[in-house]
């Protein structure tokens, strides 16, 4: 390697990190514009058995919940079966379907369809205020019978003393919940719940509830569902949360007893409902609910928010930044930008390792041609055209044609031959809902992959055609499989001077005057006496 080259390869490549590190740590333009979305399917539904077994136990009014928008989840795709059946009803913690027990028991299916974005992240508390009337409905223990309350009473004082202050007395009643309360939900009535100190979970956030509004500590019961393993899809298990939230120096903190981080939401947890008031108990009945949450990760990537909120604060970087094009050329140029990745797996294939192909941009015009279609039915074809060919070449040979005559006849035949693929594809769309792209421009790449194809084997012979031909659908394949990463294409739109790099690895290759790889092969009698 001459000295020059190396060093303007080590030029290019370090200007190439040194422009990417400067966007990175002084303009703070994030590497990637890409995140992943934890996007979750939920669904509730009255349970059949509700219309029939328990007829005669249902309310006049059911309700079905439909979760709020937060700053940690937001609902998309909304449905509800049977609406015009039922009325949304407003309520400050959230919104309700509410169905008569008439139409209910008329009409019988009733079900909330959602899709709903879950941040993860922990959200800030925001200061709320709390007006007379709303503190004193969040301190009320008016559903509590005056047994209950005696009951409760008695407990408060063994666990509070006269001079806690506020903060005190709160821990001490988590504490109490955290320590002494045991799950057994088989144990329903509350008065036996204080008694015992035994529950389900309702009971116990209304034992919580009970407890801190008693000392004065406004709460609530918010009704949820947590996805136990929300990384797969696969035997995802949820489970129905009641999660008390406490106001406390002017914020709502949240409070569960299986989650750490006491003052926060949980992670992967939805929150369906605020303020579970005793018209709203039934949600932890499945004999009324099905209520079912899915987890489907997806990735989410808007270019326009991105430039609108990031690049547009950068007046001196903005009118470089690719973004600034209209989508469709956004399109263009999101694969266009990984040609020069393919050019350098065929520079490596060809110089350093020794493999043959037809040109030196047949190879890349191939791997276009299968990204424009479907690269199995793509593959099949080129496979088709090739063994066509050959035998053509043999048919031709007993014409004794010119070359530009008999290249006309092959090209022909592969347009009868795309002919027929365009027809195969179109069914297969019809059948599998799949989307085959066909226009010129996999006729133009088929067409010179013929030509080249046509030369060699007049000129070669059939045996060194079909090595091309093999080396040639290697890199294709190859350089499929690379241009196919997504977040590939992301990175170089995102960051294009990262292509000054490929230069950089270029002009190492290109200096290269060594062995190739198959050569110590081909070579390795003469090697072994040298």
């Amino acid at each position: 390697m001459n000295k020059k080259a190396i060093l303007t390869a080590v030029i290019l490549i370090f200007a190439s990190i040194g422009i990417l590190f400067y966007k990175i740590y002084f303009l703070k333009i994030p590497f990637l514009p890409y995140k992943s979305q934890n996007n979750w399917r939920y669904d509730i539904k009255i349970n059949k058995t509700a219309y029939s077994l328990l007829e005669n136990q249902l309310p006049d009014k059911i309700y079905l919940p439909i979760p709020p928008n937060l700053d940690s989840q937001y609902l998309t795709d909304l449905k509800i079966e049977n609406q015009k059946h039922g009325s949304i009803l407003e309520t400050s913690t959230g919104k309700l379907f509410e169905v008569s027990k008439d139409d209910l028991l008329k009409y019988q299916n009733f079900k909330i369809e959602a899709s709903i974005l879950i941040t993860n992240q922990r959200v800030p508390l925001k200061n709320t205020f709390l007006d007379e009337e709303a503190k004193s409905h969040y301190l009320s223990l008016s559903s509590l019978s005056e047994d209950e309350l005696a009951h409760l009473k008695t407990l408060n004082s063994s666990i509070i003393y006269k001079d806690d202050n506020q903060q005190e007395i709160f821990d001490k009643i988590a504490y109490f919940i955290l320590d002494e309360f045991v799950i057994k939900p088989e144990i329903q009535d509350f008065k036996e719940v204080i008694e015992m100190k035994n529950g389900d979970s309702l009971n116990q956030a209304k034992l919580f509830m009970a407890l801190c509004r008693l000392n004065n500590i406004p709460t609530r019961i918010s009704f949820g569902t947590t996805v136990i393993d929300a990384e797969s899809d696969k035997k995802v298990k949820h489970m129905r949360l009641f999660i008390n939230e406490y106001y406390m120096g002017d914020k709502w903190m949240f409070f569960h007893p299986d989650f750490p981080n006491i003052g926060t939401m949980p992670k992967n947890f939805l929150l369906i409902h605020r303020d579970i008031t005793p018209a709203l108990e039934l949600f932890n009945s499945r004999d009324y609910y099905s209520i079912q949450v899915k987890p489907i990760r997806k990735t989410f990537f808007d270019s326009k928010e991105y430039y609108e909120k990031t690049i547009s604060h950068y007046d001196h970087y903005s009118s470089l930044s690719l973004y600034r094009l209209p989508l469709g050329t956004q399109n263009i140029f999101f694969t266009l930008l990984l040609i020069p990745l393919g050019t350098l797996i065929l520079s490596i294939a060809r110089n350093l390792i020794g493999i043959i192909t037809f040109g030196v941009f047949t190879p890349i015009l191939l791997t276009l041609f299968f990204l424009e279609t479907a690269f199995i039915a793509s593959f099949i074809f080129l496979i088709s055209v090739f063994i066509v060919g050959i035998i053509l070449h043999f048919l031709l040979n007993k014409l004794y044609l010119l070359a530009v005559p008999r290249l006309s006849i092959m090209l022909t035949v592969v347009i009868i031959m795309y002919v027929g693929f365009a027809l195969i594809t179109a069914q297969l769309d019809q059948d599998s809902n799949t989307n085959y792209s066909l226009n010129y421009f996999p006729i133009v790449i088929v067409s010179v992959f013929t030509e080249r194809f046509m030369i060699l084997l007049r000129e070669e012979g059939v045996k060194n055609t079909i090595k091309t031909f093999l080396g040639t659908m290697l890199i294709s394949t190859l350089c499929y499989a690379v241009f196919s990463i997504d977040i590939l294409s992301l990175i170089i739109f995102n960051n294009p001077e990262l292509l000054l790099i490929t230069i950089g690895l270029n002009v190492f290759i290109g200096s290269y005057t060594g062995f190739r790889l198959n050569e110590f092969f081909r070579f390795k009698e003469i090697l072994k006496k040298t």
